[in-house]
């Protein structure tokens, strides 16, 4: 590729960027019509609490359901208010995690929602 005289910056934001990590690199396309690549660069968009909602909450019913902002596979666990981990039957669809509490007792609970590098977690109360 033709080396140029003069420097320059590019910029480029991504309307829809994806949650977790996403790759980008340019393409450089010559006078000559060669192209070249530049280094790929890894970006992390980390899941924030305000973008998980787990409903209802206080929990009164046999479901409780948690609306994701992407429909990657997420791991769960819940912890008693002990230190506990307790068994989860739970089923995951596009963008919701259906989980079932009817064997919880009443009490407060903590979602640990984690996609392979970040882990968050959510209070739950059961009535």
């Amino acid at each position: 590729m033709e080396a140029s005289s003069t420097e320059l910056a590019y910029q480029y934001i991504d309307q829809k960027p994806f949650y977790g990590t996403s790759y980008y690199r340019l393409k450089q396309v010559g006078t000559k019509q060669d192209i070249t690549y530049s280094n790929m660069v890894a970006i992390h968009r980390a899941l924030t609490a305000d973008q998980v909602t787990v409903y209802p909450n206080p929990a009164t019913t046999k479901y409780v359901y948690i609306d994701l902002p992407t429909n990657q596979i997420y791991t769960l666990k819940i912890i008693n208010a002990l230190g506990q981990k307790l068994p989860v039957n739970s089923a995951q669809a596009d963008k919701k995690i259906t989980i079932d509490i009817s064997t919880y007792k009443k009490g407060i609970y903590y979602i640990q929602i984690a996609d392979g590098r970040q882990v968050l977690v959510k209070k739950l109360i059961v009535q």
